[in-house]
């Protein structure tokens, strides 16, 4: 992998963008991930750098250019603000806070969705690996000051969500969009393996044990069965 971030570190512009030519917030927020996990395990000086331009150059386009609604990286905004909260525990930029607030206003209207329980407001809401993704982002932005509401609103989102799709192994039913609770309905790898990635960050914000238990069941119940012929 290391050709690749190399490439990618190589590849920053002056004004602080980074890759291939275009705009698609999504593919770089996941290369963003791909960065951060290199930089924690080796150190490259490089990192840190690279971080503190991109993130200033984000939070000055999007203040002109506000993330496209139906975009990706409108329904998974709670990936970027784990990349600009890491960031912020590590250099306490503000402006990291000022771009996390940002993201939150323009990424999908999660906390509605969670209040209100329309989990298939739209076609991009009931996507199941959007749903899945989107467990991060409340306890991320409670976290970053954003509301200390959303910590209720987070809990309530949960177990209304469980309630219309949950399933004993701790997974939601659901094969490309939400299905319902029925014992006849099934999931997807990626949105159990999605449902872990969340509930591990909403676990290190919130400090909840209830997101523990589920992390366990979904490890040892719901993940086995979608990687396993034999179960």
């Amino acid at each position: 992998a290391q050709k690749w971030i190399d490439w990618t570190l190589a590849s920053q512009r002056e004004n602080g963008a980074f890759g291939p030519s275009g705009t698609d917030l999504w593919a770089r927020i996941l290369m963003l991930q791909a960065v951060r996990d290199y930089g924690e395990a080796t150190g490259d000086p490089r990192v840190m750098p690279f971080f503190d331009r991109f993130l200033r150059y984000e939070l000055k386009t999007l203040l002109k250019t506000p993330v496209d609604p139906s975009s990706w990286a409108a329904q998974r905004i709670g990936d970027n603000v784990d990349i600009a909260l890491w960031y912020y525990n590590k250099t306490k930029a503000n402006f990291a806070l000022d771009l996390i607030r940002l993201l939150y206003r323009q990424g999908t209207d999660w906390e509605s969705v969670y209040r209100t329980g329309d989990f298939k407001r739209t076609p991009m809401i009931t996507h199941i690996v959007n749903q899945q993704q989107s467990f991060k982002l409340l306890p991320l932005a409670y976290l970053a000051g954003c509301g200390d509401h959303l910590k209720e609103i987070y809990a309530q989102g949960v177990s209304t969500y469980d309630r219309l799709s949950g399933r004993v192994d701790g997974a939601n039913n659901g094969d490309e969009y939400m299905r319902d609770n029925s014992a006849a309905a099934s999931g997807e790898t990626c949105a159990v393996v999605e449902r872990m990635l969340s509930d591990e960050i909403a676990l290190r914000a919130l400090g909840d044990a209830a997101i523990a238990d589920r992390l366990e069941r979904l490890a040892f119940n719901a993940l086995p069965t979608t990687t396993n012929e034999d179960i």
